[in-house]
């Protein structure tokens, strides 16, 4: 299986809970849960999983551990494999903003 990948940049959508709920609902009822693991460390997250794919909704760092070249106010969305047999990979950003479009009034972008 091959390694799927995806980045979108997501508009906020009240707050960023808010914003993942929205976005769980668009994704078919995933439930995204606020992360406590520190892998995201500067950047408050949301995140969930499916059978086959790990999905994180970063929300915007405070200033002061605000490390990014272009500074937007809009969260991103990053999904990634959780498991692949193979080194080809696959990006799936087009798939996912057509489906989050086509349930949802968020507005997401590549």
């Amino acid at each position: 299986m091959p390694y799927f990948h995806a980045f979108l940049e997501v508009q906020p959508h009240g707050t960023l809970q808010e914003t993942a709920m929205a976005l769980g609902r668009a994704l078919g009822g995933l439930e995204f849960e606020e992360d406590s693991s520190g892998n995201f460390e500067e950047y408050p997250a949301y995140v969930a999983r499916d059978n086959e794919l790990s999905y994180a909704l970063l929300g915007i760092p405070e200033p002061k551990y605000d490390i990014r070249e272009i500074k937007r106010d809009t969260f991103s969305l990053q999904v990634e494999s959780i498991d692949y047999s193979d080194s080809s990979t696959v990006d799936i950003s087009e798939d996912l903003l057509r489906r989050i479009s086509e349930h949802s009034d968020l507005i997401c972008w590549t």
